[in-house]
């Protein structure tokens, strides 16, 4: 299978690249494949998102998957996404809810999910004549031009000192995670000072366990995580 351009990974950045290219850059769908192992586009940012109980997202409305930068706020005002909660002040952080919606809208108007080829890359060899993507699935991918937009959902970093086999020790990115859910209050140790152990320790001590945050700095409090200026 040949193609001008290659996308490894359908998360949010993968996905956005493609929109890009097909309404910005004027390349035809035919011109572009994502590769991605999960059935669907934006599989590991939902299971990401959900697991760590994320009600707003950390940017703001302007930071999109769409071109133009007002695109989510128009779609907001234009669904049922009227309650003030859709928009969390003072910089109008996104309603996941919404945010996912607006997600699905642009696949759909992009034609994306078409694009999609199921598979994890697993070699890639460059040459003259463009670029080779071999995947687990045994398919062989030609390219001119390969963009990897792999993240860090699908490689989750697992300290040295952090025990591996056991139940009890587990990473909240890895896959298959879950919070127990079986109504027995448990004690928990969260270990990380970041905003996703901060939601995830939230999320726990709303359904009930004994939560322990362990951090190497006092709680630090910001808007975002990232600097969102333009």
């Amino acid at each position: 299978m040949s193609t001008s351009w290659l996308i490894v990974g359908g998360g949010i950045h993968g996905v956005h690249i493609a929109a890009r290219l097909i309404g910005e850059a004027g390349c035809d769908k035919g011109e572009v494949l994502i590769l991605d192992p999960a059935d669907t586009l934006l599989a590991r940012w939902r299971a990401c998102t959900s697991t760590t109980g994320m009600t707003h997202l950390r940017s703001p409305a302007v930071h999109h998957l769409d071109i133009e930068a007002w695109s989510l706020q128009r779609f907001a005002r234009s669904q049922r996404h009227r309650s003030s909660s859709v928009f969390a002040a003072p910089y109008d952080r996104p309603s996941l809810d919404v945010f996912d919606e607006h997600c699905e809208r642009v696949i759909e108007t992009y034609g994306l999910d078409a694009l999609h080829v199921r598979g994890q890359a697993s070699q890639c060899r460059v040459d003259c004549d463009g670029v080779t993507v071999d995947t687990d699935h045994g398919q062989r991918l030609r390219a001119t031009q390969v963009v990897f937009a792999i993240g860090v959902g699908e490689q989750p970093h697992w300290p040295s000192w952090a025990p591996s086999g056991d139940s009890r020790v587990r990473h909240i990115f890895a896959h298959g995670f879950s919070l127990p859910s079986d109504g027995v209050s448990q004690r928990i140790a969260v270990v990380g000072g970041g905003i996703s152990g901060a939601q995830v320790a939230l999320r726990l001590v709303e359904e009930g366990h004994a939560v322990h945050l362990v951090s190497r700095h006092q709680m630090r409090e910001h808007q975002f995580d990232a600097d969102p200026g333009w």
